[in-house]
């Protein structure tokens, strides 16, 4: 059996936290990408329009941002990271419809630079 002690011992969890962080974040950017697929076959099948979908997840949006069930000591990332998805989505479907195929690197950058003020 090996025994980890001191700085190998932190080391050790550090890596594993990561690599556990990692996985489930390309597992969100497969969700995303999938949840992306939806939105361009619903907006494609004329079964939603891009603004009926825009609109849906600006609603989303703000129901995340104004729900009073929410800690009031989150900061303003939190609620970033919150809303993330909803922005990302929303900016995939605005850009899909434009004919612009953004990686998801470039979409969560955008997101990133965009985002409203608080």
């Amino acid at each position: 059996m090996i025994r980890l002690s001191g700085s190998s011992s932190n080391m050790f969890l550090k890596i594993y936290k990561e690599s556990i962080m990692n996985t489930a974040n390309l597992q969100l950017e497969g969700l995303y990408a999938a949840i992306a697929g939806l939105m361009n076959a619903l907006r494609d099948k004329n079964l939603l329009s891009q603004e009926e979908i825009d609109q849906a997840l600006e609603g989303v949006e703000t129901a995340m941002v104004a729900d009073p069930g929410r800690p009031a000591q989150l900061s303003a990332a939190h609620v970033d990271a919150i809303c993330f998805p909803a922005r990302f989505l929303r900016l995939a479907n605005q850009t899909s419809e434009r004919g612009e195929a953004l990686s998801f690197a470039q979409l969560a950058a955008e997101v990133g630079r965009s985002k409203p003020p608080r």
